[in-house]
């Protein structure tokens, strides 16, 4: 249910950082909006629980441990998601990924929200259900976007897996933070959404 680059595209899903700065708006200026650890949003969302409208890995840290930094609760949270063996009860507690494959796993293949069918094992069957349903998110949101600007100079200019990046028109400033709560306001809740700008993909500063 992910995105690819078709054959002799633009591939922008495999570009080297160093090479995103060769990308230029047609308009005046890039506007990413990026959702906020998107993955970890919808197995919140899968499992029935209710969105944290703060960064998520702050708020895995004051469920869990305030000796930790960020980055060491980040790297101990996407350890533990997208390892199946890996054991971790404080962070089963706030996920519940078990309760989420009971629903979306029958022993042989996952059924996504928006009704992908995978046949896959017990292994892949999380990363599965989570790529392809923050992917179709990322897909129905921007297309929310799309109508949004169908008037306006401002167009979607591609995706990347959990963002979307418009090729933004000046005039269309004072409907950014509404095109922004679009975004955020998903099928499964609000999902915190970050925001940056530039005049090239490789130089964004976050706003």
């Amino acid at each position: 249910g992910r995105l690819s680059n078709p054959k002799s595209s633009l591939p922008i899903l495999t570009m080297k950082r160093e090479d995103r700065v060769l990308l230029e708006p047609k308009n005046d200026l890039f506007v990413e909006f990026d959702f906020n650890a998107a993955e970890l949003r919808t197995l919140l969302a899968l499992s029935g629980k209710e969105q944290p409208l703060i960064d998520i890995h702050e708020w895995n840290l004051k469920h869990i441990s305030t000796e930790m930094s960020r980055d060491e609760m980040k790297k101990r949270t996407f350890a533990w998601l997208y390892n199946p063996s890996a054991s971790d009860s404080l962070l089963e507690g706030l996920y519940d990924r078990s309760s989420m494959l009971d629903n979306h796993w029958d022993g042989t293949r996952v059924k996504t929200p928006f009704f992908r069918h995978f046949e896959t094992d017990q292994r892949r069957a999380l990363n599965y259900v989570l790529q392809s349903t923050s992917s179709d998110i990322c897909i129905e949101q921007a297309y929310k976007l799309r109508n949004f600007f169908k008037e306006s100079k401002t167009k979607i200019c591609f995706l990347l897996h959990d963002s979307v990046i418009l090729d933004f028109d000046k005039r269309d400033v004072d409907r950014f933070l509404e095109a922004k709560e679009i975004f955020s306001n998903t099928r499964f809740g609000k999902f915190l959404v970050n925001a940056s700008i530039g005049k090239n993909f490789g130089n964004m500063r976050k706003v």
